[in-house]
């Protein structure tokens, strides 16, 4: 007689399938999250950006 385990990630399996399976339409939260974190790293880039050009028009001339 011979018995098969399978892996079972319990707790975290669970948890990762309600995320995945959660949302609007079951289609999960991923996407939307995503979004809002690009939409903050491209504010954070263009404000980054604009800091720099300020410090170099800003700069002493020798």
């Amino acid at each position: 007689m011979t018995i098969t385990l399978t892996p079972y990630a319990g707790t975290i399996d669970d948890i990762r399938h309600e995320d995945d399976c959660g949302g609007d339409g079951g289609h999960g939260y991923e996407r939307d999250e995503t979004d809002k974190l690009h939409r903050v790293v491209r504010q954070l880039v263009a404000d980054g950006i604009e800091r720099l050009q300020d410090a170099y028009l800003n700069r002493r001339r020798t």
